[in-house]
């Protein structure tokens, strides 16, 4: 069983979060501001009891840089990806993007 603890554990939380931003973001332009501020707390739930780690083993800080960093450059790192990818980043789904 792998073991998420600490940043591991906070990079498996921000690829979810993440992936629910671009899932969401049309439908819900606010979901940026939601996920840095609590919505995130329920995905820690699921977190939780789906594998059985305790929420505070996750590096919180950690969790919140990555999202912040994600979503103020979001357009940068499209641009590095861009010639990275076989097809337009827009085309991305949302678990690659993430």
């Amino acid at each position: 069983m792998i073991k998420y603890t600490g940043r591991r554990a906070a990079r498996v939380l921000a690829s979810q979060a993440i992936y629910a931003w671009r899932v969401s973001v049309e439908r819900n332009p606010e979901l940026e501001q939601e996920l840095l501020g609590n919505a995130y707390l329920q995905m820690f739930a699921q977190f939780e009891s789906t594998l059985k780690v305790s929420i505070q083993k996750v590096d919180l800080n950690y969790f919140s840089t990555l999202l912040k960093e994600v979503f103020l450059y979001a357009k940068e790192v499209e641009s590095i990806l861009r010639p990275l990818c076989d097809r337009p980043v827009e085309q991305l789904g949302p678990m690659e993007y993430a």
